[in-house]
């Protein structure tokens, strides 16, 4: 989805015990061109929300949450879909196209 849209996906690693999105290497590979981050929850295992959202705020770029992988994932005992919430994320309302 992100190449169909024109964007350029730059992948970071991930943390070795999460298995999720490393955010040092997310904030070093952030950009002037950076408009947005795609972290995934894996294995019911959760990414580090609170400190990927302080890296978004800090860089004013858009944190994305794809929670297919969130089976049984809890963060400071939120369900996976409802963690935006939980962090209380300026939630906006976007009009998807979708290239199906």
């Amino acid at each position: 989805m992100v190449v169909r849209i024109g964007a350029t996906p730059i992948f970071a690693d991930v943390d070795a015990n999460t298995c999720c999105l490393d955010v040092n290497d997310v904030a070093q590979k952030i950009s002037n061109r950076t408009k947005a981050v795609i972290v995934v929850h894996l294995y019911g295992s959760p990414a580090n929300l609170d400190a990927l959202s302080a890296v978004c705020d800090q860089n004013t770029i858009e944190l994305i949450e794809d929670c297919a992988q969130a089976h049984g994932t809890l963060y400071h005992g939120q369900k996976g879909r409802n963690i935006h919430l939980a962090n209380e994320r300026k939630l906006k309302s976007y009009r998807l196209k979708w290239y199906f």
